[in-house]
Parts: structure tokens; C-alpha cells; sequence
């Protein structure tokens, strides 16, 4: 891991404890020793479950031992402390009662990551001969064994559970018209037809292609009448595509970030590592020590599944229509029809997220913020016509050669809660829908086994529903809880940096509306705002229906939608209780503890003035001496400068107090034999400096409500049914019209 100053810091060891087999309480607890036989690593020891005790330590190293009590059947890993880098694990015997770490158990995880090498490169070789089938009827003959073909690329690739067939349909021309190929397709895609599944979808798409050759036939003989039969079945196609287009494999996924990337961004970092794509069996030590990885096997194979596609709807069965007419579009008796959270956002920017947060109207507005990104509440039912009637419009723009993109100017992306803490299925509050509960549970069971793989799992904390049009971008930004994302539909591009990174991201202060979002703006960033933004740790990953991208708490992300409209779900888990903060057990962390310890000195000092005073502080660059020494030559009514001098004072303070905690910390690194100066430099160069002067609204004050004025103009139809939100609401819908 690397700080401030880029220095390597130390490399450590810690012990997780894992609670694997029943125990009895019945039975005695003996006295283990655990021996640091690692060359120049101190150790500390971090015991999990069960039991109130969570940290032990310092083991010394070359030998240093560490007594514990325990029972038989009790599981041990040793990992690197700062990090969860398992190396050996050791599951207590009864006539065993020394248990140590050695450099021979290094080099064997060193070797077991080789023949975790060797697996892959089977899996691009058996990738590649797909890729030379011309036919399909080659594709799925024997001389291929797990390949399907792509409905919609016409290409064969690895099996897919919901994109590829494993069986050529026929490509006669059809005896029916193309209005009553239509019919067809939709009557496969009604969610109430006994069997339906993923493969009902692909048996759809295969209708409309038919149909859309039938049609084009007949324009061609002169029936204009179905010009407008062919719309309808491209709509429908637009529709069904995005459940169709996966990600195949690890060259595929390649290929769609190089022709993806953001010019500016690749001309500073032109080589990040892609996300490792794994089965679920190679993904579990990714799983173990908090490190993103993109399961690409968790829904089951193609072959061999009986009632394929019925046990998880999400990859498998959810669509827009779907949603809309199984779950969103049931009429409750005496029910109040549920409304959802929509950010709306012009194409060129979409979507600033952002929440009126508590703690910002709490502390009186202490940052300027004018969002442009526009959050309205609007039914599911109005949000897919929304939707639709933007598809309607880009598939005609593009049948007629017009600019498809000026067809719909702004974006709409639906994010909503659907579990609560405890797993329960709610929509807008409520009690889900009994359908779309069915389908949480059946989600949520299937990726239990996964969350199981993460040492510090403790439950569900809650899962958000994701609907997006094609072009939107979620800025990057990381959340404090682990998260598994299932895809529905569609393909995202994700942007990921690794936790901490404050001196290279620079996030926002905790009382702005954009807190745990990084100011450097990924699609253009600017080195001469973000000057260590060079420095950046960066990864990319691409995943689509099917994957389970894995993506641990506090990792930078940025979500885009450059193919098509998507859909997911996000699941975030909640921590195992009794156990050591992830500031405590992930070095990287610390910085953040830092700046959150010492802006909350500040804004008790200051109070709402806390950005002015930090951003004057930043801007100056001085020291608590400089400060000190200007303040004698001036006035005391000179208010302005004593604040100065008191929050500086106080910044140091607490920059002292931070190091006494630091040092004995696992893991702790070179960053503590730095001066609280240095800290409280970095700190206001990389949180504060121009935080307010980047805002763009001239003579903003303290306390000043947010400006609202440049938020993005509703459509007409939208503004129809839009209702203000109230002052302490939780979305800030304007209720604009167009301008």
C-alpha cells in the first residue's frame, strides 16, 4: 500500500479468526500459541468470532508468539495486517497447540496464485476456439463443447446462460406477416406464459428478426403501410437487446474497454489492470481479502438446468417489460400507487448524484452547491414510458439517419431501495409486491453463498434497484458497505481506485452534498486542479447480464453506460458486530480517519464557516506559526484572521491526537513518523483547497440555502405530474418546465 509520499509502508501480519464448524459450549478452552516466524514483519493478532474480543498485539517478529484461548474446531487464517491477504489457515486440534506463519507458507501461496494462472490460460484457450466456429450450427455441434451462439452478434463465444443458444434456429423465411410475427414475440415475452424464462427472450428476439426480414420484404413490394409494423419490431428489438449482450469472456470484455476509455484519462493512466473475470470457485480469495472480481458463473450453466432461467429471475427474467407489467404495473385495491427516486441529467452530464444529506442542512449549509443533475419521485409506470418513448425516438432518429443522441437531450436513471436491513422486500417504504419479493428472496439466496466467502459478512444491509438509459455516468465515489451487483440487462463500464487515495482523488468535505466523491472528474480530468490525480491507482472492469461484480467497501467506483440502458440490483452487506473497524484492519483507510478526525475539530470550533475558513487556510498555505505571526501585526477586530489562527491551532491538535492513535494501529506505517504539519498540509491541500471557489457562484455565503437554479428542465410530460418537493424532503424536485 502506498501513502502520501509514496513510500512503501511496512508489511505486516495479522490473525482472522473463523467460527467454521459447530462447537460445544460444554468444552474446554485451552491455551494457544501463535508464532510470527516471518523475517522482519511484526504481527499483531485480530480475532473475529466469537466472543466481545476483537484485537490482539504486537507479535514480534523472527519468533514472536502471542497466547490465546481456544477451542477445538476454532479456524485461524494469518494474513497480512492493513490488508486481508489470507497465507495459511490452521483449524485447532486437540494435541496441537502451537500454530505459526512461515516464509515456506508465502512462497506456497505464491505458488498456489501460479496454478491459479495456468487455469485461466485454459479458460482464454478454450474461449478462443469458440471464437473460430463460423456457423452456428458449428458452434453448438460437438466439435465445440462449451460454446452457444449469440443471438444478437451472430458470433459464437463461451456458453451463456441467458445470451447464447445452444441449438440453431431456423432461418426460412416465415409464411406469417410481420404484424403477426409481432403478436408473437410479445405473447413469448408475457411473464405469465407457463416455462417462461431467458430462453422465451431469446426465442422472442429470434421472431422479431424473422419479422423484421418480413417486413422489409414488403416494403420492398411497395406496402408502405408497414413501414410503420417495422418501427414497432426495431423498438421491440432495441428493447430485448439488452438482456442479450453479455460479456463473453476475458478478450471480449478488453476489447470493450479499449474502445470506451475516456481520451483524457487514458493520455494519464493508459494501463490499468482490468478486474479479474472468475467462476465462483476461483473467486473465493479475491472474496477473502476484500478485492474486487466479477463472478461470471453464479446463475448456472446453459446446459442441464432443469426449468432453466426460473431460479433467479434477476440475470434471467427481469426486463423493463418484465418489471413493468409482473411486478410495478399490479394494481393494489386501496392502494396508493408507489413513487420512486429518478435522477434526470442532460447527456452531457448525467448523473451528479447527490442527496439533501441530514448532516449538510444540520451544519446550515456550510458549502455552496448548485447541482444540475434534477431528482424528481415518479411511478414506476411513468418512468418506463419515459424510457420507452426515448427508445421510440433514437430507434426512428437512427431508421431516418438523424442524430440519435439529440433525440433525447436528457437522461433518466430510477435508483430506489427495495431491502431493508434485515432483508425485507419494501418498495417506496411499503411491503414489496408478492412477485417482486419472490424475486428478491430467490436473488438474495443465491448470493448468500458468495457473501459467506467474505470473512467480515453479517447479513444484508439493504438493496437498491437500478434503471438507467444508455450514456448515463455515475461520477466516482465509494460507499462504507461491501456490495454484490447483479446485472439484469445490459452492459457498465466501472472505473474502480483503491481505498484511501485521498492525495490523488481529493473528496469532497464531509458536510458537502457530494461527500465520498472524488472532485477529479474522471471522463476530462484536469492535472493542473488535480495535479496528483497522476498518481492514481485505477482499475477498469466491464460487466453485463448474468455477472456478479464483487465490489468491497470503500473502493472508489464509477458506474458509465456507454452500449445500451441497463438494469441491476445491488445488494450491500452489513458487518459481523464485535469486530475491529476497517480503519483499524485496512491501512489504506487511515487517511480518511485523518481528514474526518480533523474536519470535525474544525466544525466545532467554526460551525458553518468551516468552508471559508478551510479553503482560506488551503489557499494560504500557511503554517500555524505563519498564521500566528500575522495575526500580531493586525487589529483584534480583525475576526477573519483570529479564525485562522484558532482553526490551525486546532487542526494541529488534532493531527497530534490522530498520530497517538495511529502508532499502535496494525499496520501502521510510515505516515506516522510524519509531523503533524505535514499532515495538516496535506490535509488542506487535498479536501479543502478551492472546494468553495469550484462551486462557480460568486459572493455565496455561510448558510445559504442551495442554489437550485441550474438544475436540469423536466419534460413536458414529466412536469405534468411532478410534484415540488417540500424543504426537508429527500429528493429537491423543482419541477422546472423546459426552457
Amino acid at each position: 500500500m502506498r501513502h502520501t509520499n509514496g513510500t512503501q509502508s511496512l508489511l505486516l501480519c495479522t490473525f482472522v479468526l473463523f467460527c467454521v464448524v459447530e462447537i460445544s459450549h460444554a468444552a474446554n478452552l485451552v491455551n494457544v500459541t501463535f508464532v510470527n516466524e516471518l523475517v522482519d514483519k511484526e504481527c499483531t493478532v485480530l480475532w473475529l468470532r466469537p466472543g466481545p474480543r476483537a484485537m490482539y498485539g504486537p507479535v514480534a517478529p523472527n519468533g514472536g508468539e502471542r497466547v490465546l484461548e481456544a477451542l477445538t474446531g476454532w479456524s485461524f487464517a494469518f494474513v497480512f495486517a492493513g490488508t486481508l491477504q489470507p497465507l495459511v489457515e490452521h483449524v485447532i486440534k486437540n494435541d496441537v497447540h502451537r500454530y505459526a506463519v512461515t516464509e515456506a507458507d508465502a512462497r506456497s501461496r505464491r505458488a498456489s496464485d501460479s496454478g491459479s494462472n495456468y487455469k485461466r490460460y485454459l479458460n482464454r484457450k478454450a474461449a478462443a476456439l469458440c471464437r473460430t466456429a463460423q456457423t452456428c450450427s458449428e458452434c453448438v455441434s460437438d466439435r465445440f463443447p462449451g460454446c452457444g451462439w449469440s443471438v444478437v452478434r451472430q458470433r459464437c463465444f463461451v456458453a451463456h446462460p441467458i445470451a447464447t443458444d445452444n441449438k440453431c434456429e431456423a432461418d426460412s423465411p416465415s409464411a406469417l406477416s410481420s404484424e403477426d410475427l409481432l403478436h408473437d414475440a410479445k405473447a413469448l415475452l408475457d411473464p405469465w406464459t407457463p416455462g417462461y424464462s431467458s430462453r422465451s427472450i431469446r426465442a422472442a428476439y429470434h421472431v422479431l428478426e424473422r419479422a423484421k426480414k418480413t417486413a422489409t420484404v414488403a416494403i420492398a413490394a411497395k406496402k408502405q403501410s408497414v413501414k410503420a409494423t417495422k418501427l414497432q419490431i426495431q423498438v421491440a428489438q432495441s428493447e430485448l437487446k439488452p438482456k442479450l449482450q453479455a460479456v463473453f469472456d476475458d478478450q471480449d470484455a478488453q476489447e470493450m474497454l479499449n474502445a470506451t476509455r475516456h481520451h483524457q484519462l487514458a493520455a494519464i493512466h493508459p494501463r490499468m489492470p482490468m478486474v479479474p473475470r472468475r467462476k465462483l470457485a476461483d473467486a473465493k480469495p479475491f472474496l477473502s481479502r476484500g478485492e474486487p472480481v466479477v463472478i461470471t458463473d453464479l446463475f448456472g450453466d446453459q446446459e442441464g438446468r432443469k426449468g432453466e432461467g426460473m431460479a433467479h429471475p434477476v440475470p434471467q427474467k427481469w426486463t423493463l417489460d418484465y418489471l413493468r407489467r409482473r411486478v410495478f404495473g399490479i394494481q393494489r385495491n386501496g392502494q396508493r400507487t408507489p413513487t420512486l427516486n429518478v435522477a434526470a441529467g442532460s447527456r452531457a452530464s448525467c448523473c451528479q448524484y447527490y442527496e439533501p444529506r441530514r448532516v449538510s442542512i444540520e451544519k446550515k449549509y456550510p458549502y455552496p452547491f448548485r447541482p444540475s443533475t434534477h431528482l424528481y419521485l415518479d411511478t414506476f409506470e411513468g418512468f418506463a414510458a419515459t424510457v420507452c418513448a426515448a427508445t421510440a425516438n433514437r430507434t426512428a432518429a437512427l431508421a431516418s439517419s438523424a442524430d440519435a443522441d439529440a433525440a433525447a437531450p436528457t437522461l433518466h436513471y430510477l435508483h430506489d431501495i427495495v431491502m431493508q436491513r434485515d432483508g425485507a422486500p419494501v418498495l417506496a417504504g411499503k411491503a414489496a409486491p408478492a412477485d417482486f419479493a419472490a424475486d428478491l428472496a430467490a436473488t438474495a439466496e443465491a448470493l448468500e453463498p458468495v457473501a459467506q466467502f467474505n470473512p467480515f459478512y453479517g447479513g444484508i444491509a439493504n438493496a437498491k434497484l437500478w434503471i438507467g438509459q444508455r450514456g448515463v455516468v455515475m461520477p466516482l465515489h465509494y460507499d462504507t458497505g461491501d456490495n454484490l451487483y447483479v446485472m439484469a440487462w445490459g452492459r457498465k463500464r466501472v472505473l474502480l481506485g483503491e481505498p484511501g487515495q485521498l492525495e490523488t482523488l481529493y473528496r469532497y468535505p464531509n458536510a458537502h452534498p457530494h461527500v465520498g466523491t472524488a472532485r477529479v472528474n474522471l471522463s476530462a480530468p484536469n492535472l493542473t486542479r488535480h495535479p496528483n490525480f497522476v498518481n492514481a491507482k485505477l482499475r477498469e472492469a466491464i460487466i453485463g447480464p448474468g455477472d456478479v461484480f464483487y465490489l468491497p467497501a470503500w473502493w472508489w467506483h464509477q458506474f458509465e453506460q456507454p452500449f445500451e440502458d441497463t438494469g441491476s440490483l445491488n445488494v450491500w452487506s452489513r458487518e459481523t458486530e464485535g469486530i475491529a473497524h476497517p480503519i483499524e484492519r485496512d491501512a489504506r483507510l487511515r487517511g480518511i480517519s485523518l481528514h474526518d478526525h480533523l474536519e470535525a475539530a474544525v466544525s466545532q470550533l467554526v460551525g458553518n464557516r468551516i468552508g471559508v475558513v478551510l479553503e482560506e487556510l488551503a489557499n494560504q498555505a500557511a503554517s500555524a506559526d505563519q498564521v500566528a505571526s500575522e495575526v500580531e501585526k493586525c487589529s483584534e477586530t480583525q475576526a477573519r484572521e483570529e479564525d485562522l489562527l484558532r482553526a490551525n491551532v486546532t487542526l494541529h491538535s488534532a493531527a497530534v491526537e490522530w498520530l497517538d492513535w495511529a502508532r499502535v494501529q496494525p499496520g501502521a506505517g510510515v505516515e506516522v513518523l510524519r509531523s503533524a504539519a505535514e499532515l495538516v498540509s496535506d490535509f488542506l491541500r487535498q479536501s479543502h483547497h478551492e472546494v468553495v471557489a469550484e462551486s462557480g457562484w460568486p459572493g455565496w455565503q455561510p448558510g445559504a440555502r442551495w442554489n437550485l437554479s441550474q438544475v436540469i428542465k423536466l419534460e413536458p410530460e414529466l412536469q405534468a405530474r411532478c410534484k415540488p418537493a417540500l424543504a426537508d424532503a429527500t429528493f429537491t424536485s423543482t419541477c422546472h418546465g423546459p426552457a
